[in-house]
């Protein structure tokens, strides 16, 4: 599979991630019971896999690219290194306010949170498939793009595939779910 079609099909995990992450905060905003474990989970999966595995996955790409200087201008790279580097931190948001909910603290910070990542990640993932797929399609060789997919396997070794990652997460939602 090329490695933009695996990158898309990692946002599109992602994007069924959030939303997840968006009907729990439906249910607890409908006052239906919603676990503090359920939004543990979802903070977890999206430290592990969306700024985790799938970062580390696009920051190969994104070296690839600088490599070629291909012509993006001065400011894309950079804007989605900051990019990623925000995502990462309001996923820590996501869970140190789970925590403080788990701990006794109120649940509308974790709603809060989870709003604010939703909305970054979507504006995110829409710059990327926007932008910047469609110039490494044009612009870069399938052979400099080799490296990069191999790159992904070893990624995966490490972490595992996102889109088993998310089957796991969906099975533990039911079970929280169910014992709610």
């Amino acid at each position: 599979m090329h490695v933009l079609q695996l990158l898309q099909a990692e946002h599109g995990d992602i994007e069924r991630a959030l939303g997840l992450l968006e009907r729990a905060c439906a249910a607890a905003r409908a006052g239906r019971p919603s676990p503090p474990e359920a939004f543990a989970q979802l903070a977890r999966f999206f430290l592990a896999h969306a700024e985790g595995s799938h970062h580390e996955k696009e920051s190969a790409l994104f070296a690839v690219m600088a490599m070629q200087a291909l012509p993006v201008g001065d400011a894309l790279l950079p804007h989605l290194g900051f990019a990623h580097a925000l995502g990462h931190a309001l996923a820590e948001d996501l869970e140190t306010a789970v925590q403080a909910w788990t701990a006794g603290g109120e649940q509308e910070p974790v709603l809060e949170a989870a709003a604010r990542y939703v909305r970054h990640q979507r504006a995110h993932a829409a710059d990327e498939e926007g932008k910047v797929f469609p110039l490494v399609q044009r612009l870069l060789p399938a052979h400099l793009l080799e490296p990069v997919r191999h790159r992904f396997a070893r990624t995966e070794l490490g972490h595992g595939r996102l889109s088993d990652a998310l089957q796991l997460l969906r099975r533990e939602l039911e079970r929280l779910s169910a014992e709610a």
